[in-house]
């Protein structure tokens, strides 16, 4: 009676155990599919055709599935708004991003940024800070959603990020949008510009991998379990000679190599 509790201490044990890989399974392959589904936008909006501002947002506010989509806006930059963006490293350098609100012909404005600017002498702020003519342009912008608000606060001249009411806050303008536009072109063309940002790494991680591990551990969890049962069982039908250590040691050391295993990934 007592070897039946025993070992079913022991299977109730491997029980919680594979139950908790199955949940971390399922946490790492859901991670992969929001993943994916990040990809398959970003590749489905990224170079699609170029559209009017009215027929990528809808009042205002821009859609989930049309982040990056591409479009185009005539009129000017308001370049007594031009701030840069605190805190964006390019490559592994630090940074900032140029952001200036654009005015279109029929009177909206949106926010734009214009690329990055790497890190100057002075530490906190670019050497340069390309020049921008107010000037009639007729620019093209890939479409981003409103960054969350930050607690930080940033020196005159920068924004913390591209929060859009903070922007509105320090710029008095009315912007009324949930979205900012990364400019990917314009006309006519400017004698400098930032560095463009990057298209996003097409990167679905290790989450595959990691969800198949955490699966494979709670198997091995009751190999293990498995293995230590039928050692006792042989040595107990007088099939197999008794080691130095006790079977209790023995499952007990398998089913912690297997925890502690998992617990590295």
């Amino acid at each position: 009676m007592n070897n039946f509790a025993r070992w079913s201490g022991w299977f109730a044990l491997v029980l919680v155990f594979a139950t908790a890989t199955v949940f971390l399974s399922s946490w790492q392959f859901d991670r992969r599919e929001d993943k994916v589904d990040r990809i398959e936008l970003v590749q489905e909006n990224y170079y699609a055709p170029v559209s009017t501002l009215n027929e990528a947002t809808a009042n205002s506010e821009l859609p989930a599935e049309n982040e990056w989509m591409r479009v185009e806006l005539s009129g000017n930059y308001l370049t007594d708004h031009t701030y840069i963006v605190r805190n964006r490293p390019l490559n592994g350098q630090p940074g900032f991003l140029q952001l200036v609100p654009f005015q279109t012909n029929d009177g909206k404005i949106i926010a734009i940024e214009r690329g990055w600017l790497p890190t100057g002498n002075e530490q906190d702020s670019p050497d340069i800070n390309p020049f921008i003519s107010d000037t009639q342009k007729t620019i093209t912008a890939r479409l981003r959603p409103n960054e969350p608000e930050i607690s930080r606060s940033a020196p005159e001249g920068q924004i913390e990020n591209i929060n859009i009411p903070r922007f509105e806050e320090i710029t008095g303008l009315d912007m009324e949008t949930d979205f900012y536009g990364r400019l990917a072109s314009e006309t006519p063309a400017e004698s400098s510009y930032p560095t463009p940002m990057p298209m996003p790494r097409m990167d679905e991680g290790n989450h595959l991998s990691y969800a198949l591990q955490w699966l494979l551990f709670g198997v091995m969890a009751f190999i293990a379990f498995g293995w230590a049962l039928r050692q006792e069982l042989l040595y107990r039908a007088g099939k197999q000679k008794a080691k130095k250590k006790d079977f209790d040691s023995e499952a007990e050391d398998s089913i912690l190599d297997s925890a502690e295993s998992s617990a590295m990934q």
